[in-house]
């Protein structure tokens, strides 16, 4: 809570799961995830007050995600750099750049694949009207359906400042 920097990092983490991160206020991502290779599991994800990524996952990372809820950061969940990330549930509330992003910062990891079984809008609106951002040679489906390149997107949330430098 009330943090300068990232809420919660899990670096290189070996076949973890962990029932709940709650984590408010941040002025980096709520959760930074970078190479856990060997499965990651979190069961229960709150994050409300980020000032970046609620939650980032990157590195290779292979992290399966029960449930994630945001409200009030830049972007909900930012998927990249050669991660697999399965997701049940993602709900949302008033994100200002993109609900969720695929796209890849280094190339070396190759392919970010996300995979999210149900997006909701918390703020009541439609599933539909949410930001999503494909960026690349990245896959990400969302309610079943695979979501189109978004050319041009991520250059934009680059500008913003909603995914750190390049």
């Amino acid at each position: 809570q009330d943090c300068v920097e990232d809420g919660v990092a899990l670096v290189h983490t070996e076949a973890l799961k962990i029932n709940l991160v709650s984590v408010k206020r941040c002025k980096g991502d709520g959760v930074d995830v970078r190479g856990a290779q060997r499965g990651l599991k979190l069961t229960d994800v709150r994050a409300s007050g980020i000032g970046d990524k609620a939650v980032s996952i990157g590195a290779a990372a292979r992290v399966e995600l029960r449930s994630l809820k945001v409200s009030v950061a830049a972007v909900g969940l930012s998927v990249k750099d050669g991660s697999y990330v399965l997701v049940d549930k993602v709900e949302v509330a008033q994100v200002t750049g993109a609900a969720i992003a695929t796209f890849t910062k280094n190339s070396r990891f190759g392919k970010a694949v996300c995979v999210v079984r149900s997006l909701t809008d918390g703020s009541g609106g439609s599933a539909d009207k949410l930001r999503l951002v494909r960026y690349g040679d990245t896959i990400l489906s969302v309610n079943g359906a695979e979501v189109s390149p978004t050319p041009g997107a991520l250059d934009q949330l680059y500008k913003l400042g909603w995914l750190g430098a390049r």
